[in-house]
């Protein structure tokens, strides 16, 4: 008698154990839901970088998930790959680090070094564009099948599918622009840079541009104000170390009236997102993604885009 009440309650745990893992697999193949029970619209997977820059520009759109340079977590980070994962996958943006070399073009690359990410040495900016991209891109200590891409390459492989966060690490702001602008992709890509570092012509370079995205980044709610005071701005990178003071009900509600979306990293350990990083969302992703939409950020730069989306879709999250 004891075994077969045993045998029942092992089919039924393990009948339990494949629902859930069916369940499982459903959410993480449709990359976006259509709606969520509070009324924000969320992307579907495939969604068009016409369709994704207009949710980045309203600020009521969908809450957006940024793959960190790229989806890197099976490709070399920066590659062309990466991008190709984010589309498959159904993330909206990418982030992509933009470094200039010696003779002026501009490469994909995080470090002013290529060291970490190639198999070959020297600073980027003192080295040809020839010498780098005949680099082969590895990740960690495996090689990759791909070559360090220029940033044209990125963009025409995103081109109509994806848009690009372009994070300028080295090279002037006006003379990216203009590359971008002579593909016609500016309605591609998202340009960022730390608010108080921006020299005085590149602030009204940015502010006389029609078609620039652009978002301000920065590290307190007296430059918040800085930047948003002098022009508007459809979303606003805030930096969380050690302080939650861009996230209080002040600061909200001035987002709100500017129109302005929030824009947090969760990456790793969360250094930039007050210790709820990515290290802790893939054991606790309520108490990071979800608290963080919970409390009106509406765009997530992570490590780990797939787990994020996962996450918000099951929560049914919205700030709204």
């Amino acid at each position: 008698m004891m075994n077969s009440i045993g045998s029942i309650w092992a089919r039924r745990f393990l009948l339990a154990c494949v629902v859930v893992f069916a369940a499982s697999l459903t959410t993480f193949g449709t990359a976006w839901a259509t709606a969520d029970p509070a009324g924000r619209v969320v992307l579907p997977s495939g969604a068009s970088a016409k369709e994704i820059r207009e949710e980045l520009l309203d600020p009521n759109g969908a809450i957006l998930i940024v793959a960190h340079r790229g989806h890197h977590q099976s490709v070399a980070e920066n590659s062309i790959a990466s991008l190709e994962a984010c589309i498959s996958e159904g993330i909206p943006i990418a982030e992509i680090d933009v470094r200039r070399t010696a003779n002026g073009v501009y490469v994909l690359m995080h470090d002013s070094t290529v060291d970490r990410t190639t198999f070959g040495s020297g600073r980027v900016e003192e080295m040809s564009s020839d010498e780098v991209l005949a680099l082969q891109l590895r990740s960690g200590v495996r090689a990759q099948a791909e070559r360090v891409p220029t940033l044209v390459e990125a963009l025409e492989a995103s081109r109509g599918r994806l848009m690009l966060n372009l994070d300028l690490k080295s090279g002037e702001l006006g003379e990216l622009m203009e590359l971008v602008r002579s593909l016609g992709m500016m309605d591609h890509c998202v340009f960022k840079a730390r608010w108080s570092r921006l020299r005085d012509d590149e602030r009204r370079l940015l502010l006389g541009a029609d078609d620039v995205v652009f978002m301000p980044i920065v590290e307190s709610f007296e430059e918040a104000r800085s930047a948003l005071d002098g022009g508007r701005f459809p979303a606003i990178e805030i930096l969380l170390r050690d302080n939650l003071d861009l996230l209080v009900p002040e600061a909200r509600s001035y987002f709100d009236s500017r129109g302005t979306r929030i824009w947090v990293n969760t990456l790793r350990d969360g250094y930039l997102s007050d210790g709820r990083g990515d290290h802790q969302g893939v054991f606790d992703p309520d108490e990071t993604y979800l608290w963080f939409v919970e409390r009106g950020v509406t765009m997530l730069q992570t490590d780990l885009p797939e787990l994020a989306i996962r996450s918000l879709r099951e929560a049914g999250a919205s700030p709204r």
